[in-house]
Formats: structure tokens, sequence, C-alpha cells
């Protein structure tokens, strides 16, 4: 079997979808150096309500969950067995408005009680069916229920774009360069990443010919797997980049810069370093879904106004040098993917947590600190052209 890949031998159908090696410390454990911020700020990086010891909590759940055994981790709608005691409360709750009957709520209460009392360590594949049969109906009592009048929408341009202008302007200076990265940093969703491409997708079975969207499988990473190609994306043009900037041809240097910068930032969104409750092959296929679609319209929404999430990118000072691009792209992926279990939780948890204040200090602590780290990082993507 494959170390970590969510599924079992299932094929799970999933109502969800589509945002280097890092350092051991985690990012809250990170000095955030920012312009103009308090020191108490930073450390709960201007979140209402959160304390710094709730910062700890958060990072220690996170680290509960990198060190979870294959078993869990390969379990179907696998952050159901990795949820908060806050969060375990509400999921029940939800069983109480299944339309099913009384027993059958009695007892599906009764299978996952028993279920997060055996967790980690006492998790069997037999557990699988079980799980996922929970997990399914909470999905689609959620989305049913919550989100039945959503419709389809594009991640919209503002963290490409900002990320990779403000990494230019703080390691060069120089406006006209960020404008042309700016420019073109939606270019792999808009015009260069259409169609399909035909790839081997790891399975428990075996690697499986079969067809993706290119802007599934090129901007998606999922590091426990070695999967996606978002690595060697960015690291093409990136090379291209380079030589451009070699050859004096700056406007090129930086739209190509700006088009390697998507695939980087990409992997910064949890869901593109993993996310999958079932089957891979099942979560390609169906990329733009409600939960994926949601939360990145949230942070959008919220770049410039609301939670201001651009703040934490415009006033970024720090760079993580870069000097292989792939490999920067698998250890942004690296960083990133232990909070997809997290956010998919509270996201399940709090279904309206994108109607402007009632997001949670979770949500919000993950969309700051994925930002934050894909800003050093496009910072050492902008200096490694001129290296």
């Amino acid at each position: 079997m494959i170390k970590k890949f969510r599924a079992g031998i299932l094929l799970v159908t999933i109502f969800l979808a589509s945002f280097v090696l890092v350092p051991a410390t985690s990012a809250a454990a990170e000095d955030a150096s920012v312009n103009n911020f308090s020191d108490s700020e930073v450390e709960t990086y201007g979140i209402d309500g959160l304390t710094p010891q709730q910062v700890e909590e958060i990072e220690s759940e996170i680290n509960r969950i990198r060190d979870m055994p294959d078993i869990v981790n390969n379990c179907p709608y696998m952050p159901l067995l990795v949820a908060t005691d806050e969060q375990k409360e509400i999921f029940l709750g939800y069983i109480d408005n299944l339309s099913v009957s009384n027993s059958e709520k009695k007892e599906m209460k009764k299978e996952l009680k028993d279920i997060w009392s055996r967790v980690p360590d006492k998790i069997t594949e037999k557990d699988y069916l079980v799980i996922e049969k929970i997990g399914k109906a909470i999905t689609t009592h959620v989305e049913e229920t919550y989100w039945a009048d959503d419709q389809s929408v594009r991640w919209m341009s503002y963290a490409h774009r900002n990320l990779i202008s403000a990494g230019v302007n703080l390691v060069y200076g120089n406006p006209t360069w960020a404008g042309w990265a700016y420019n073109t940093a939606m270019d792999p969703d808009t015009t260069i990443d259409t169609g399909s491409i035909s790839v081997y997708v790891p399975t428990p079975l075996g690697f499986v010919p079969i067809s993706l969207p290119k802007k599934c499988y090129y901007h998606y990473y999922n590091p426990d797997l070695s999967f996606g190609g978002a690595p060697g994306k960015c690291s093409s043009y990136a090379a291209q980049a380079k030589t451009y900037y070699g050859n004096q041809e700056y406007q090129n240097a930086f739209g190509t810069l700006g088009i390697a910068s998507h695939y980087l930032s990409d992997v910064a969104q949890p869901m593109h370093s993993g996310g999958e409750l079932g089957s891979l092959v099942d979560y390609l296929q169906n990329w733009d879904i409600t939960y994926h679609i949601r939360y990145e319209q949230y942070v959008n929404n919220n770049w410039n106004t609301g939670r201001n999430f651009g703040r934490w990118v415009t006033q970024n000072t720090n760079v993580n040098t870069v000097t292989d691009p792939a490999e920067a792209v698998r250890s942004m992926a690296a960083y990133s993917n232990p909070y997809s279990s997290l956010l998919w939780d509270e996201i399940y948890a709090h279904p309206n947590f994108d109607v402007p204040g009632q997001d949670t200090t979770y949500i919000q602590y993950v969309t700051i600190i994925m930002n934050q780290e894909a800003a050093k990082y496009n910072a050492g993507l902008a200096e490694y052209i001129s290296s």
C-alpha cells in the first residue's frame, strides 16, 4: 500500500475540491517579521480573541496530526478522526439532524464515539467503512443544508498577484518589475493550463493512468504521495525567467516569473497539498466543488478588507532562499499539508465561516500563516532568477 494514501481500497465520491524542506519549528514559533505591528499583534497574528496559549494549542494539534500512524492517515474522511472536542460535538449534532431513523442516529453516534476512543493506536481497516458512511452523511448534510444555493466561482486573483509582486518589490524595489509579475500571475488558471492531461495516479493497487484537468494536476502536489505537477511547472518557468534575466530581457523575465510563482503559491493552500477524503482520483476529478471554492472565495473577499489577509503579504520582510524552485514547491507543500485536516474540520463544523464575522480563529490563523510562508518563498523565487 502506498504510504499515507488516504483511501485504502475505497473509491469515495467526495463533495469538495481546489488554493520546501521546511524548518521543524512551527509557524507560530517563528518571528513574523512585518512592519508596523506591535509585539502582541505579531504573536497572535492580529486575530481578535486569539491568545498565545491558543496558538500553542493549535500548533500542538497540528503536531498531533503529523504524528498519526498510516492506519489513520489512510482512513477515508480522516479529518473526522482528528477532530477537536468542540468539533466532535458539532459533528454529533449533525447526526441528530440527518434524515434517518432515531435508531440509526443512535447507532451512528455510538460507532463514531467508539472510533474516536480508539484513535490513534487501535484503529483498523474494519473501521474504514463505518467512518466513510458517517463522513459522507455529515458532508452531504452540511452541503445540502448550508451551501445548496452556491454558484460556481473561480479562485480570484488577489493572493497570486500580490504574493509575487510583493516578493519582487521586497527583493528589487522596482514597482515596474513587480507589475510585470503581477500581470501574469493568473495566466496558469486562465490561459496556460487548460484542457486535460493523461497521468499515472497512485492508488492502493498501483499507478493507474487517468485523464485529469491540467489545472488540477499542475496546481497540486501531495508530499505524502510525491504526486503532482506543481514542482516541475514552477521549475520550468523559473528557469526560463532566470535565462531572460541573465540576458537583461527584464519584462520577459518578470512576466515569466509571475507564471512560475502561481505553482508555488498554489500549494500554500492546504487543499492543493492534501485534502483528499477518499480516492485521490475522485478528489482531482471533482476539483471545483463547494468546500474548496468557498474557502478560496473567503480568502479573496478578506484580502484587502475585512480580515485584511493581504497585509501579511505586502508587509512581509523575510526571504526564504530558493536554490531549486521544484524543491521550494515541495517544501511549501510539506508545510501546508498537515493543516488540510484542521481546515476541513473547521469549515464543516462552522459552515457559515464565510459570512462576515462568522469565521473562526482557527481558519484565520491557518490562512495567515500559509500566506505568510508563501510570501517568504515568493520573495525567494524572485531572488532566485538573478542569482
